[in-house]
Order: C-alpha cells, then structure tokens, then sequence
C-alpha cells in the first residue's frame, strides 16, 4: 500500500515547545491529489512569542485557536488576528517580493496555547478551485468543525503510522472546503437571481441547507421555491443535488481524485452517502461511470429518477 511516511523533530524553548513532522516523500504525486508537507503543533507557554514568516515553496496555514495575536508585516504595519483567525501564508513566485512577517502572541495565563501550522504542496487544481490567491487572513463564525479537521490530521501523523496519502488528502480538500465555504462567486445582488442560481450550479457545495439558500438570495422559503422553479425547473434542494453530482461526473473524468475525495469536495458526508446518492440518479457508481470514460451528466436520466 502507498503511504506518506514522516519525521518527527522537537523543538524547546523557555516560552514554547514545538513538535513538526516532515513529509518524507515516499507517496508517488498526482496532479489533482493535495500532499500535506509538514505539520507543526506548538505549546506556546506564559509570555510573548515571536515567529518569524519567510514565504517559502509551499501554501501555508497558521492556526491559533485560542488566543489573540498581531502580525508585524514590514513595510505595511500591524495586524490583529482574532483568537481562531486562519493566517494563510502564500508560496513564494519568481515575483514574490521579499517581505519580513512576524507573528506575535501573548499568553497572559499559566496554560500552554496551542498554535498549528501546516504547509500544503502547491497544487493548480486546488488553487483554481478555492482561489487561494484571495486569501490571507480567514474569520470564520464557527470554527470547530475547522478544529476538528486539524486534529484529526495531527492525530492520523501523531499516531506515528504510515498515513495513507489519499486521507490525508481528504482531510486537505475538507479544510480548504471548510475555510472556503462561506465565501461566494457572484456578491449578494438580492435581485439578480440567474447570477445566484449560477453560483450554486457552480458551487453547490456552498449550499448545504436550506437556510443557506433563503440566506444567500434573502427571501422566504417560498419565494426561494417559486425562484427555482421558474428558472430550472427544480426545488432549491433537488437543484443543489443535481449539481453537485454533475460537479463530480466532471472530477470522474477529469481528475486523478479518489471517490472519497471527490465526495468531500461536493459537500458530502462520506464516500458512501455520495454513492448511493450518485447511482440512484445517474444510474451506475461512481467507480463505473469513470470506467466507461462518459463525457457529461446524463440529463435525461436526472429527471427521470428525480
């Protein structure tokens, strides 16, 4: 079986100790697969701790879930970071320019802080996908579902196992869905509805109730019902499942992505949630329609199971 294999080293200091795990490389790469390069976890002890930033090769993401800092970014001032905001450090380019960051965090009380970071490869699929160009400093209103996903990734790397490349990738385009999710592809024109039924045809993972719907063309349940109707055809819920299953048909077919991934990218719970869902519209699974190398969504086979 491939496996990513990693290095632990440990770092100690009067204020902090930290603990990073090094990609050893074994796992062969793949276009569309997302590969974790290395993780750190820090217990930032009683005090002020300085971390230098020096953009580097790969995308990455600081993680403070609990307390306040500020980052110091020569040439362009301070700026203050919310307990749980999400840093993301870009790769470093032909034309990047040489900026010196540096994040500063206090810890007034006697219980260590835990600060997270982790450095993702650079990947085209992803960075189109998630427009990661758009990122820096990420403020979420609930993050534990983001928590929740960094220490699972610390817990499979942890474990000191070897971690099966495809997971750890699950757990990648999960993050990134997660810290990507609210943001969308057209800004909320409340009356522009064709360019908002463009954005959850495109990005239907971004929907997943229907509270999220009524919030994103802000009318009621009703109303959002007569909408779709008028201009797909559809209920707002049968739409956003016919879209995320189109979605992957075009994954299926155009990308090295594991059935699991591919799940988690479309707003799926699970692997097998998304199968059953996928084969009781398109007709076949998931694995056979990529077999079969088809080329779109069967339309006609949608509406007639629907």
């Amino acid at each position: 079986m491939v496996t990513e294999k990693f290095r632990k080293r440990i770092f100690e200091d009067r204020l902090y100790r930290e603990e990073t795990w090094f990609n050893m490389g074994s796992a062969k790469s793949s276009s569309s697969r997302l590969r974790l390069i290395y993780f750190s976890e820090v217990d930032c002890f009683r005090g002020k701790n300085m971390f230098p930033h020096s953009v580097g090769l790969y995308w990455i993401f600081h993680f403070v879930p609990e307390a306040k800092r500020c980052l110091t970014v020569h040439g362009e001032g301070i700026k203050t970071l919310l307990p749980a905001d999400i840093y993301v450090e870009k790769p470093k380019t032909k034309n990047s320019p040489e900026v010196k960051i540096n994040e500063i965090l206090e810890n007034p009380s006697s219980t260590p802080v835990k600060r997270y970071y982790f450095a993702m490869e650079r990947n085209v699929y992803a960075e189109q996908m998630f427009r990661l160009n758009d990122l820096e400093i990420i403020r979420l209103p609930d993050v534990s579902e983001v928590r929740d996903c960094i220490m699972e990734m610390a817990e499979r790397i942890r474990s000191g196992k070897n971690c099966s490349p495809q997971d750890l990738s699950v757990l990648l385009f999960r993050f990134l869905t997660l810290i990507t999710g609210e943001r969308r592809e057209y800004g909320n024109s409340t009356g522009n509805y064709e360019q908002l039924i463009e954005a959850v045809r495109r990005f239907p993972q971004n929907y997943p109730t229907l509270k999220s719907l009524e919030s994103a063309f802000r009318v009621s349940p009703v109303t959002l019902r007569k909408i779709f109707y008028r201009f797909t055809g559809q209920s707002p819920i049968d739409f956003v499942v016919y879209s995320r299953l189109r979605n992957s048909c075009w994954m299926l077919t155009n990308s090295e992505l594991s059935i699991g991934e591919i799940a988690v990218l479309n707003g799926y719970s699970s692997a097998a949630f998304y199968t059953k869902s996928f084969k009781k519209v398109v007709g076949v699974s998931p694995g056979q329609y990529r077999r079969e190398g088809k080329l779109h969504f069967p339309d006609a086979a949608a509406r007639r199971k629907k």
